[in-house]
């Protein structure tokens, strides 16, 4: 998978690709550069109930908070 295709996966995972109060972009990061580690993450703006949505989506081991991971 390149880089474009990894950062679309990942926006595949968000509710929508901005913020409809600001028209932010919610995807931040693509970690791309540690796909050879076998780390596929990503960091976006979501609220605390999106969190909790995405944490329940199949193949998400885990999601956090300003570095708080939630359960």
């Amino acid at each position: 998978m390149d880089e474009d295709a990894h950062r679309r996966w990942h926006v595949s995972f968000l509710p929508s690709t901005v913020l409809g109060y600001s028209g932010e972009p919610r995807l931040l990061d693509s970690y791309y550069r540690y796909v050879t580690h076998g780390i596929y993450a990503f960091s976006a703006r979501l609220t605390f109930a999106e969190i909790e949505d995405l944490a329940k989506k199949p193949g998400v081991l885990g999601s956090w908070a300003r570095g708080v991971a939630l359960q």
